[in-house]
């Protein structure tokens, strides 16, 4: 065995590559991962999904005044547009109007959106040409009409019918201030009134039947128009009335009107005796019998009577100083003829002008106010709104300390009700902390089972509502009934996420174990048409709470917990949700970070997590890998995504003059010629990137004979002043580094906005599309951050090759590097080795926290182009080592690179000795 391994040679690939593994020594890192990645990824639509390359990058789009606070795309008949909140104010973005760098129409703020929105984080969702926005303060609805767009509060948007025909109909609007109660008449049989201050005597407590036995006789003041009800509520229980009992309002002089209710069939002795103010009785078709002196001394001018009357004994109407009026109702004309009236004391009865009708429209209707309202601000007659100059209608408001407690309509000579409707629009009353409010302080808000979700309200933590159909039978995201909600727990650890999937809801808690648990709800018909669906807990698992984002990935629901990723899935045999964990390779990075500033979306098939240090950690959702038992993302890592403030434009020395062009300006009061510096193309005054803005304002400019602004330096060459001509690159560096507050994903298209107002788009959209290829490489130009140089590379994972305890050597000329065609550009190359006792592998070099560290290279830059071939061999003569790691960057600008494999053979030397 010794022989053999001393005289073989084996062969080595690095190929097909994962992302990071960050669990250090532990054995189990897979060679075809990296310790260290910056700034590659895997590009599935550029043609080689197997190349590991470098990110393309960002461009400004355009530059707002104020931070950041949500992106989101909105679409309408005028267009698609990118809606940015900035600072307090709403903009649209026509992100189409490009000139493929920068927009060429300036964000325009709609009316309505000025200035109005809270300065924070907010969010927002689409609902057919809509846009909802909730800042935590308000509920905005963003919508094209009329030809322009228009921004405006949801408040009031829609008011629904809580009563109908004194039944419940719809919910309370938590968003509106403002409820209609609807009457049909005829659909109703008794809408009755019950006086205030009105007394019943309970006369068969089987039957439920009562009488009214009149008012209490302290009052300060007494009513001018009396209504009998047809029937009352006493200890909880409904009884009819069914007679006005004796001497009930005798002696009550400041009576003119008396409404009887239909039920009502006796009026008893001395009932309204001496009345002196009474002048007109309306008497219900239930009436039959009017006992002795009911109404005597009273002066009445108008008696209406239907045609179930048939007593009227003595002493009822004797005054005859005006002419009595009255008027029959029923089915014929005779009935009155049968009405048995004693002629004693019945005189102005006699006297009287009788007309006769088949039916009277005299109608006398109560709608009670089951809500709590203030005010009623309009009432409508089928459709037609009631004035209180109408002569055919008279509306009387019932108030009570300060509160509406219901309307009374009466309809005079020649105007009937039966068949019509009554609305009254109504405002609800102001309690201080409105219900309002605990939806317009929501942060959070999702679409589920075609309804909307809200919930994140500091001040009910557990609380979530949902929207609710209006009375056409759709959705309306401005319709959040007072009954549609549900807690999810108890105590402060609120509900940090919600995530919406195709057969379930699940809310997830911020907390760790019982208090973190994982609820799942699932709707549910009732067949009631006032709550038609609800949502019920079919499921709950104790686990990581959710401390940041949380989204269905690729239809695996994922959210931050303080562990890293976790994922909702399955148990193999019983099928129980469980928590299961996706980021087990990087988990050593997101512990340095704090998971609720995690910024969250999914864009072309991976999942992003982005930080405000600017690290963006890409999970890759088809390209997995089991560690443990349970599947993980491959993780690529990204830095620097951010903007950048006061940045400065890099000049380099000029490589040439223009054709026929030998640039003069005049320069300390003589012109003098702009000399091309022999290091051509390198930063001027010796000045590194480091250094460069120290440098920066020594560079000078001036006008040649042509009027050309040229860019140069003044240096001090042999003794002798020499200018040299600079050229300005699109490159910049320097400045103040922006955190990125929003991220958002739409449209294939990955958009970011900063802390001071940039908004910015990945570069994939320069992704030249054609009719035959379903995707090509991005053009290199593109390749940068904002004009910023990337920083990408790696660094693989230590390998022995399997045999630790044993030295190898590289095989010459067996290196090689197979490169992604197409980028024109270059990679520094540095193998690290380590030699001696096989412990020193654990001389780790750290990553995190800096950039990659270029001090010590083994190799010069290697340049390579799409005409050339792919495969690069590597002149490297290592040997006597235990483990390799390859280290592959490029740090300069617009020059991408892809790596498909490194290979390599080797041979064993022997066995390991300390030294």
């Amino acid at each position: 065995m010794k022989q053999t391994l001393a005289k073989s040679v084996y062969r080595r690939e690095l190929a097909s590559f994962g992302g990071l593994d960050l669990r250090g020594a532990s054995g189990e890192e897979s060679r075809h991962r990296f310790v260290r990645l910056e700034n590659l990824w895997r590009d599935y639509c550029g043609g080689e999904d197997e190349a590991l390359e470098t990110f393309p990058g960002y461009r400004c789009l355009t530059q707002f005044q104020d931070p950041i606070h949500g992106i989101w795309e909105y679409s309408c008949q005028a267009g698609t547009y990118l809606v940015v909140h900035a600072g307090k104010s709403l903009y649209l973005v026509d992100f189409y109007a490009t000139d493929g760098a920068t927009l060429t129409k300036a964000p325009v703020c709609p009316p309505g959106a000025e200035r109005v929105l809270s300065d924070g984080p907010s969010t927002a969702f689409s609902w057919g040409e809509k846009l909802y926005l909730l800042d935590g303060t308000h509920y905005f609805v963003l919508e094209y009409r009329d030809g322009g767009f228009d921004c405006s509060l949801v408040e009031g948007a829609y008011t629904p019918i809580t009563y109908a025909d004194d039944r419940a109909y719809e919910q309370r609007n938590l968003l509106c201030d403002q409820v209609i109660s609807r009457v049909n008449f005829g659909v109703v049989g008794e809408m009755t009134y019950v006086q205030d201050h009105l007394q019943f005597t309970i006369l068969d407590k089987a039957l439920r039947t009562c009488e009214v036995s009149g008012m209490p006789r302290t009052l300060d003041r007494y009513p001018t128009k009396l209504y009998i009800p047809s029937v009352v509520e006493i200890g909880g229980l409904t009884y009819r009335v069914v007679q006005v009992g004796w001497k009930s309002f005798s002696q009550l002089n400041t009576i003119e009107e008396v409404y009887i209710g239909e039920g009502v069939t006796t009026i008893c002795t001395a009932a309204f005796d001496c009345c002196r103010g009474l002048k007109a009785v309306y008497l219900p078709d239930s009436l039959v019998e009017i006992q002795r002196i009911a109404f005597q001394n009273c002066p009445l001018e108008k008696l209406v009577i239907g045609e179930s009357l048939t007593t009227v004994l003595g002493d009822n109407f004797n005054i005859q100083d005006t002419p009595l009026q009255i008027l029959f109702h029923g089915y014929g004309t005779t009935f009155a003829d049968q009405l048995k009236v004693e002629s004693d004391g019945n005189d102005a009865y006699f006297a009287a002008t009788k007309t006769y009708v088949e039916r009277y429209p005299q109608r006398t209707v109560y709608m009670r106010m089951h809500d709590e309202v203030s005010e009623v601000v309009k009432v409508t007659l089928d459709g037609v709104e009631v004035e209180d100059s109408d002569t055919a209608l008279a509306l009387d408001v019932i108030s009570k300390d300060g509160a509406v407690k219901g309307l009374l309509l009466t309809a005079k000579e020649g105007y009937f009700l039966e068949g019509r409707t009554l609305e009254a629009t109504c405002k609800l009353q102001d309690k201080g902390e409105t219900s309002m409010a605990a939806l317009t302080h929501c942060r959070g808000a999702c679409l589920y089972d075609g309804r909307v979700f809200f919930w994140d309200n500091p001040q009910m933590p557990n609380t979530i509502y949902f929207s609710s159909l209006d009375r056409t039978g759709r959705m309306n995201p401005a319709y959040v009934g007072v009954y549609n909600h549900f807690d999810v727990g108890v105590g402060n650890n609120p509900n940090r996420a919600l995530i919406p999937t195709a057969s379930y809801l699940a809310v997830i808690k911020e907390g760790m174990g019982d208090e973190g648990a994982i609820h799942f709800y699932f709707g549910k018909d009732t067949g009631d048409a006032l709550i038609p669906r609800i949502y019920e807990r079919e499921a709950f698992v104790a686990g990581r709470g959710c401390r940041g984002s949380a989204i269905n990935f690729m239809d695996d629901p994922v959210y931050l917990s303080d562990m890293g990723v976790e994922a909702l899935g399955y148990q193999s045999l019983s099928m129980e949700r469980v928590v299961h964990h996706r980021s087990t390779l990087i988990d050593a990075a997101l512990a340095t970070h704090n998971p609720a500033t995690c910024l969250m979306t999914e864009w072309e098939g991976y999942l992003v997590l982005l930080y405000p240090t600017g690290e963006l950690y890409l999970g890759d959702g088809r390209r997995t890998c089991s560690v443990r038992g349970e599947t993980q993302y491959e993780w690529y890592h990204l830095t620097g995504v951010g903007a950048y403030q006061d940045d400065l434009p890099v000049f380099r020395y000029a490589t040439g003059y223009g054709e026929d062009e030998v640039p003069v300006v005049l320069y300390g009061g003589k012109e003098m010629l702009l000399h091309l510096h022999p290091q051509g193309d390198r930063l001027p005054l010796g000045s590194e990137y480091d250094t460069y803005e120290a440098v920066y304002p020594h560079i000078l400019s001036g006008v040649d004979a042509k009027g050309t602004t040229r860019s140069f330096t003044c240096e001090e060459q042999d003794g002798k002043t020499v200018l040299y001509l600079l050229d300005q690159t699109r490159e910049r560096t320097g400045g103040t580094f922006c955190p990125p507050t929003v991220l958002y994903s739409g449209g294939g298209k990955l958009f970011f906005g900063c802390a001071n107002g940039t908004l910015c788009v990945v570069n994939t959209d320069q992704r030249n599309i054609s009719d035959t290829l379903e995707g090509q490489p991005i053009e290199r130009d593109w390749y940068s951050y904002g004009g910023h140089r990337i920083l990408s590379g790696f660094m693989t994972v230590p390998d022995d090759c399997g045999v630790g305890n044993y030295t190898k050597k590289t095989q010459r000329g067996t290196s090689v590097l197979e490169m992604k065609n197409g980028f024109d550009s270059g990679v520094t190359i540095q193998v690290n080795t380590h030699h001696g006792a096989y412990a020193s592998q654990t001389e780790a070099v750290s990553f995190w926290g800096g950039g990659l560290d270029f001090a010590t290279l083994s190799f010069d830059r290697l340049t390579f182009t799409d005409r050339q071939s792919h495969v690069v061999s590597l002149e490297e003569r290592t040997k006597r080592w235990v483990s390799k790691q390859y280290s592959l960057w490029s740090d300069a600008f617009c020059q991408p690179f892809g790596v498909r494999r490194i290979g390599y053979s080797f041979s064993v030397e022997g066995k390991v000795k300390n030294r």
